[in-house]
């Protein structure tokens, strides 16, 4: 009878033991998933800022090209422009109406 009891209390006992293990091991792999959690949220948080940031980047690279753009095709006007001008003085200034270095009138 002794010897049953004994059994008995050294199973409560281990199970007791090992029912703290248990529980220790859980709360330690909860703390770890908190812990990882928040490093994700964390990670989650600076990268959506990221984003944010290279978006508004991106929009200011595509206002910049098309305002070089702009500035090219005013350039390219304005070439233009000075060439078809250009034969006009010179021809101008073979009928003598430039003649005195001013250009404002002879």
């Amino acid at each position: 009878h002794k010897l049953r009891h004994q059994q008995r209390t050294a199973e409560r006992s281990f199970k007791q033991q090992a029912k703290g293990e248990v529980q220790a091991a859980v709360r330690t792999v909860k703390d770890d998933l908190k812990s990882k959690a928040t490093e994700l949220s964390k990670a989650q948080k600076a990268l959506s800022a990221e984003q944010r940031a290279n978006s508004k980047v991106q929009k200011e690279l595509i206002a910049l090209k098309a305002s070089h753009a702009r500035l090219k095709r005013r350039i390219s006007t304005a070439a233009t422009e000075i060439e078809t001008l250009r034969p006009l003085k010179k021809q101008k200034m073979d009928d003598g109406v430039g003649f005195g270095g001013g250009g404002g009138g002879g």
